[in-house]
């Protein structure tokens, strides 16, 4: 019912931007087979991709923050534009405020024993797990890695999900629906586009 909301809120001054949430069901053939299949590139001499360690945290908020700090994200979260919000964002997903943090599904992207990216992950509620944040360094960009870190911290859902060390049903995520590049990619591991809809957000004038 929020769509219905979107005129009125825009005579208060509100922007919009879209967002689509897409959806990894358990127990999917085609999404499992598209996972299963997906060809990726080799790692670079220097690099791997493991699980989250807490050493790892002060690496968290620098990279989610420049990665995000000029995004759409902050627009509507604007704790994303400094070092002292993104930290309360990282802090609630690793303490477990939004959620149930998962540190062996979160992938980190390491160059030289350093982390350079992360996807977090996380159980939102009942069996659902979330991908709440995806962020890679700006130097290792444009390389692929992105794919890896999905690619494990799904697999590593799906297969905590046969084997029963824990139920899920889904995993989803969210991004703008426009960013085409992120829909591309998710689509590539085997999520399919479930919903959108409007996220309001009040420019503050200075």
């Amino acid at each position: 019912h929020q769509s219905t909301w979107t005129s009125d809120l825009a005579r208060f001054g509100f922007k919009y931007v879209g967002l689509a949430v897409l959806r990894f069901m358990m127990g999917n053939a085609s999404s499992e087979r598209i996972l299963e299949n997906m060809k990726l590139s080799e790692l670079p001499e220097g690099y791997k991709v493991s699980g989250y360690q807490e050493a790892y945290r002060e690496d968290a908020i620098r990279i989610i923050h420049d990665s995000f700090k000029d995004t759409q994200d902050a627009l509507y979260d604007v704790r994303f534009k400094s070092i002292e919000g993104t930290t309360d964002v990282i802090n609630k997903v690793v303490d477990s405020i939004y959620g149930e943090f998962l540190p062996e599904v979160t992938s980190v992207l390491l160059y030289n024993d350093k982390p350079a990216g992360f996807a977090f992950a996380n159980i939102t509620g009942g069996k659902i797990a979330n991908i709440p944040l995806v962020a890679i360094e700006k130097p290792h960009r444009g390389k692929g890695f992105s794919e890896h870190l999905l690619n494990r911290s799904i697999k590593t859902i799906v297969d905590w999900t046969k084997i029963g060390k824990r139920a899920f049903t889904e995993v989803n995520v969210t991004t703008e629906t426009n960013n085409y590049k992120a829909l591309k990619l998710y689509r590539r591991i085997g999520f399919k586009e479930d919903f959108c809809y409007p996220q309001a957000y009040l420019v503050q004038k200075r």
